[in-house]
This record gives structure tokens, C-alpha cells and sequence, in this order.
């Protein structure tokens, strides 16, 4: 017999870390929090330990710009839209379209 669920139990869950992140980025926001110092902290003894053994510095966590790709495009700039299959004129991801094409060129070609 399964296991009942208790969505309460599962609600007030999700509630206390959408809350616990709402003050997190709240704190990480704020000049002079402890969260931020802490951070900023451990970034500088990060950076001055690979800089003594003569690595790049660390990739910065907490980044104001907006992100990017690998080749610089916004991220918020990109299609998310499905593409049409020119072979069966079913809509799929981009991100699944090679995969889906090789596919159904195959099976076309049989």
C-alpha cells in the first residue's frame, strides 16, 4: 500500500525555503549584511590563495550583469520557441531538433 502524501506537510516545506531564500537574497542585497562581508571574505582568500599559486582568479558568484553564454549573447535573448521539422512538420526543442531530425530522416529514408 503507498505511502499518503501530506500536501501540508509538503506546502509549509516549500513556503520555509522560498522564505529562507527571500532573506537570503534580501541579506546578500544589503551593503554592510554579515551574509555579504562573509561572502566577499571568503572570495578575497579564495583569490589571494590561487593568485600565490599562480592560478586565475575564482569565477565571481555574485554577478550584477545579466548572464551569458559562452559566446556572449544574453541568455534572456535567446529563442526558447520549439522549431518546426521541415521533414514532418512536428514541433520540437531546439535543444532536441539534431537529435529529432536524424531520427526522422531516417525513418523517412526506410
Amino acid at each position: 500500500m503507498a505511502k499518503k502524501l501530506d500536501v501540508g506537510l509538503e506546502e509549509r516545506l516549500l513556503r520555509a525555503r522560498l522564505a529562507y531564500v527571500k532573506d537570503l537574497q534580501s541579506a546578500l542585497a544589503e551593503d554592510g549584511s554579515l551574509v555579504r562581508l562573509s561572502l566577499q571574505d571568503d572570495l578575497r582568500h579564495a583569490h589571494n590563495v590561487q593568485a600565490s599559486k599562480g592560478m586565475p582568479p575564482p569565477v565571481r558568484l555574485l554577478k550584477t550583469a545579466q548572464a551569458e553564454d559562452a559566446f556572449g549573447t544574453p541568455v534572456n535573448a535567446m529563442p526558447i520557441a520549439p522549431v518546426a521539422c521541415p521533414s514532418c512538420g512536428r514541433r520540437v526543442a531546439a535543444s532536441r531538433f539534431a537529435n529529432h531530425l536524424d531520427k526522422c530522416l531516417h525513418r523517412a529514408s526506410r
